[in-house]
């Protein structure tokens, strides 16, 4: 690794662990009741929804033993996820 990139990655630390501390400092409350529907039942809705699009796009349901690597699509779509989830915390705090 190159001097400059060691350096631009030890700043980017720094700051994400200022950042971090500064989170961690806040404590949040408890969830407030209120009438919007259950998570749960978006997410379990989104799942049907998926699975409609995976048979449209592929003709086939997401089933094991399909010729895939599972392990390395979830780790990689749980990368593309923390990238998606830090550029909106990132857009909320320094708005």
């Amino acid at each position: 690794m190159s001097h400059d990139y060691c350096r631009r990655l030890q700043t980017c630390n720094a700051v994400f662990e200022r950042e971090r501390q500064e989170k961690l400092s806040k404590i949040q409350p408890p969830p407030i009741k209120n009438d919007g529907p259950p998570i749960q039942d978006l997410v379990i809705g989104d799942v049907y929804t998926r699975k409609a699009i995976g048979l449209e796009r592929y003709g086939t349901y997401l089933q094991a033993h399909n010729g895939r690597d599972m392990l390395r699509d979830a780790y990689e779509e749980a990368l593309d996820l923390c990238i998606y989830l830090r550029g909106a915390l990132y857009e909320r705090d320094n708005a």
